[in-house]
């Protein structure tokens, strides 16, 4: 084995670590996000359901309630969080087969 392919396989395994780092590290970010986010709306909707405005809210019958409003944030999140991994899955793909996650090869 030459030095250049022993040098090259380095690389290709440094590289495949940092993607799978890099992959897993955001994998773990956006889902904390989301769940931060489910029990940040879950709190602020028990407590709109739990406090009456002290003053008439004009056109209030036409406002959502806090659970629609709760709901639709949370389809929103559930969204931006899909797209999210479907970028990182797209970039992972454009890389070379050398730097790509041992799962992502052997999925294929």
């Amino acid at each position: 084995m030459a030095f250049t392919d022993t040098l090259t396989d380095r690389f290709e395994t440094a590289g495949r670590t940092a993607v799978e780092n890099a992959t897993d590290a955001n994998t773990r970010i956006v889902d904390t996000v989301v769940d931060w986010n489910e029990k940040a709306v879950d709190a602020t909707v028990k407590f709109a359901d739990r406090v009456e405005a002290p003053f008439a809210v004009p056109f209030a019958d036409q406002l959502p309630t806090a659970q629609e409003a709760g709901k639709r944030y949370m389809e929103f999140v559930q969204r931006a969080a899909d797209v999210n991994r479907d970028v990182q899955n797209r970039v992972v793909e454009l890389l070379p087969a050398a730097y790509q996650p041992v799962a992502a090869t052997t999925a294929k």
